[in-house]
């Protein structure tokens, strides 16, 4: 059986679906099963030290997501052995705190206003796009949603509270909530990954730091000071509003679609252009002098049927059957494909963007008469955005004919230039070709000739630069429109209250100050309420207080010491001389009745981790609603010179409905006052 030391459970976290669970490993973060505690997967993190906090995903257990303190998140497909499947950055570039939350949103608007609310787009065939394969280039269907760790699978067949709504990744919103100590008091949110809200109006700034990040319930967080006041962020009036959730996507959604536009130019330059391009400056400019003896040559050729012979040798040993057959591959491939991409991808997502873009505007102007504010404002920026994909969409349309005549142009070339070198081969060949059979003949030849060997196909590469340059253009007009019309109204929804100080912190005269420091907190969810470690300091250089005088104390309430909180534990003295780093829950019960629950705990914890098996009988007492706790505290020894020199100490408690903390059997066998600690000393580097 696997044994874990404390400093590995210390980064023990239950998945939220699966029977499965973490701990630190040699290599890394280790994801074990609870069955068996074979290792799923390993995620390799070179210095935890620069971890701020890590996640699992909690509508769909797959994904883990770290985020580290240069403001760096990555995110990790378990059940592909720990694989990194996203890198993002947040707009802080240094995070103190982080919380993720995924928001299960419902409909708020009212279903008669639905009816002028319809998104055409949704009615518009599935976009499609070319990628490189082996085989070649090939078309497939777009994904709306392009983020691995955002799909929700199906087969999942999640549903909504009360409602017999599937839920699909549409329906889920991607919180991240972020402190950074840069500044003062700066919080960020970003939303699905990719859409940054920064510089919030925060009230009151604060000069203490904000210590963690603790979700109060779906979409409220509380931030919590080191000299134990909090804030309340809401982001609800954003996440349950479907107007502002809505004009978020459809940003997204253009943002995504000129990535998709960005991205099928560069495959038109890289794939199609720059192949043609290097065999045609092979066979022509390195084996014939260049473009312009070309041009005379051939012009001679098709206009006197003269042909030197010096254009004839190129014809026989350097084109040749051969090279002639590469270069109408090449040129077909160019011109067909071209013709697909702008008929079956630039065409639809140009309209389905003036769609988006036209709604984003009526968005837009519905927050405004929601907010009372300017209606008949000249939004320039989305004015320029659809006269830039109208050009795109014009150019598409006028480019489509011209690049089908330059197809038929170059077959007809290519028949003649094949036509010519079998009449050089063999005096017996009887021609295919005959110009006169056609009068467009010669000039359908004479204009591939000047396209390519004249304007050195200039045509088609101002037309790719010509796309480009709109869509540089739309992207600098979207975060313009971002900028100045869509973040302003979507920062005002996050709501970040004004500091909640505890002015009542010593209402039941629990502690000997008033002058606490708060160094880290947990919410019991079953109960609503917080479990804090706090360090009381003295008010005055004659105190008697102690140097850390570290204390556990349990409150109904976000706020210390209010008329629901029970008395302060003072965690044993052989602690104090010690920093405190952390604390986290490694075994969670709860008991309604005589009836034991383990909402936060595993076989694996009560039996791997040397932790004695609790005794449901000794449960079985006259107590209601009581909950047990075991936690793991994590302090650092004050040798400066080992900086990362920890030691664990396991905490047991047991909570009755009044939030009083109360003695409890024990699962360790060490015990100290109110508590049982079991301590193991290690360096852990």
């Amino acid at each position: 059986m696997t044994e874990h030391s404390d400093s590995q459970l210390y980064y023990y976290k239950l998945n939220p679906i699966y029977q499965l669970y973490t701990f630190k490993s040699d290599k890394g973060l280790a994801i074990c099963t609870i069955s068996d505690h074979s290792i799923l997967a390993t995620i390799f993190i070179k210095d935890f030290s620069l971890v701020v906090d890590f996640f699992w995903d909690s509508i769909t257990g797959k994904f883990l997501l770290f985020a580290f303190n240069d403001g760096s998140i990555r995110v990790y497909d378990i059940f592909k052995l720990g694989r990194l499947v996203s890198f993002f950055r947040s707009p802080l570039k240094q995070i103190k705190c982080v919380y993720w939350d995924r928001i299960i949103i419902t409909e708020t608007l009212d279903q008669q206003l639905k009816i002028f609310d319809y998104d055409l787009t949704n009615s518009m065939p599935t976009l499609v796009k070319f990628v490189k394969d082996p085989q070649g280039l090939q078309l497939v269907p777009v994904l709306k949603n392009t983020q691995a760790w955002r799909q929700i699978d199906v087969d999942l067949n999640l549903k909504l509270e009360n409602s017999k709504t599937e839920v699909s990744t549409d329906d889920v919103l991607d919180i991240h909530l972020l402190y950074t100590e840069s500044g003062m008091d700066n919080f960020a949110v970003l939303v699905n990954g990719v859409y940054d809200l920064s510089d919030i109006h925060v009230p009151n700034r604060s000069p203490n730091k904000v210590i963690k990040l603790v979700k109060a319930s779906q979409g409220k967080y509380l931030g919590f000071y080191e000299n134990a006041s909090y804030r309340l962020i809401d982001v609800t009036p954003f996440s349950s509003n479907d107007i502002r959730v809505n004009l978020l996507n459809n940003s997204i959604d253009l943002r995504n679609s000129v990535s998709l536009l960005k991205e099928q130019i560069e495959i038109i330059k890289k794939e199609l252009i720059s192949p043609f391009e290097s065999f045609i400056n092979l066979v022509c400019v390195d084996a014939y002098e260049g473009y312009d003896n070309l041009y005379r040559s051939m012009t001679n050729l098709l206009l006197t049927g003269e042909i030197s012979e010096e254009f004839e040798d190129w014809l026989i040993n350097t084109i040749g059957e051969r090279n002639l057959r590469k270069w109408k591959n090449l040129g077909i491939e160019l011109l067909d494909k071209l013709v697909q991409i702008l008929s079956l991808i630039f065409i639809p997502i140009t309209e389905k963007f003036i769609i988006t873009a036209e709604r984003i505007q009526n968005y837009i102007t519905a927050m405004r008469l929601s907010d009372n504010s300017k209606i008949l404002e000249n939004d320039s920026e989305i004015n320029d955005l659809i006269l830039n994909l109208s050009n795109i969409l014009k150019t598409s349309i006028k480019q489509i004919p011209i690049l089908n005549n330059d197809k038929m142009a170059f077959e007809i070339f290519i028949d003649w230039i094949r036509n010519t070198i079998y009449l050089i081969i063999d005096e017996n060949y009887k021609s295919k070709l005959s110009l006169s059979s056609s009068n467009s003949y010669p000039f359908d030849i004479q204009k591939y000739i000047n396209l390519q060997f004249k304007d050195h196909n200039k045509a088609i590469l101002t037309v790719v630069d010509e796309f480009e340059t709109y869509a540089n253009k739309i992207l600098i007009d979207l975060d313009m429109i971002d900028e100045k019309l869509i973040k302003p109204h979507l920062k005002t929804s996050i709501i970040i209250s004004d500091i909640i100080d505890n002015t009542l912190q010593n209402s039941n005269k629990i502690f000997e100050s008033s002058n606490l420091k708060v160094l880290d907190v947990l919410r019991i969810e079953e109960k609503s309420c917080f479990l804090f470690v706090v360090k009381e300091l003295p008010l005055n250089h004659n105190s008697e207080i102690a140097t850390h005088n570290y204390k556990i104390i349990l409150s109904s309430e976000p706020r210390i010491g209010n008329n629901h909180s029970g008395k302060p534990l003072m965690i044993p003295e052989k602690y104090q001389n010690l920093l405190f780093k952390e604390m986290i829950i490694i075994e969670h019960l709860f008991q309604r009745n005589g009836n034991t629950t383990y909402l936060d705990s595993s076989t694996m914890l009560r039996s791997q981790l040397a932790l004695n098996k609790f005794n449901d009988d000794e449960f079985n007492q006259n107590r209601n609603n009581t909950t047990k706790i075991c936690l793991l505290l994590k302090f650092q020894k004050n040798d400066l010179s080992k900086e990362f020199d920890y030691v664990y100490g396991k905490v047991c408690i047991e909570v009755d409905q009044h939030f009083n903390i109360i003695q409890s059997p024990a699962p360790f066998q060490n015990q100290d006052v109110l508590m049982s600690l079991e301590v193991q000393f290690e360096t852990t580097n």
